[in-house]
């Protein structure tokens, strides 16, 4: 889980993701979204919309890159934040940033994306993995 705020006095729209998997084979994804940060609702399925299924293919190489394109884009309203869970029976790696004191993992002039992605253990919108904060 992790979120996207919106740097924009218009509407941006989000047509693809990309991120590393640990899998090495192939592997379903399921991708949700919710309006707001995901802080508060990490837990709570029924605050989350469900966006799209999709098999993805790593390449027998762990920790390879996978980039889900949406079938529909999500849209993130003006200075608005949505968070986003992609959800795996595998691990995702997750980044987070080197500098001191700095609340993202990247920024340009659209977008932030929020440190501290938050990675799910086992079950379906279950408890945070040890370490994952």
């Amino acid at each position: 889980m992790f979120d996207i705020k919106s740097r924009k006095s218009d509407v941006v729209l989000i047509n693809s993701i990309s991120f590393r998997h640990t899998q090495t084979e192939s592997s379903s994804i399921s991708l949700y979204t919710a309006e707001g940060s995901f802080f508060d609702i990490a837990t709570t399925e029924e605050e989350w919309a469900f966006v799209q299924n999709i098999d993805i293919e790593i390449g027998n190489r762990k920790g390879g890159y996978a980039t889900v394109e949406f079938e529909i884009p999500v849209a993130i309203s003006a200075g608005s934040t949505r968070a986003f869970y992609i959800a795996s029976p595998g691990k995702l790696i997750s980044g987070h940033h080197e500098e001191e004191g700095a609340d993202y993992l990247a920024i340009d002039d659209t977008l932030i994306i929020k440190t501290r992605a938050r990675i799910v253990g086992s079950q379906l919108f279950g408890g945070g993995m040890k370490g994952s904060w």
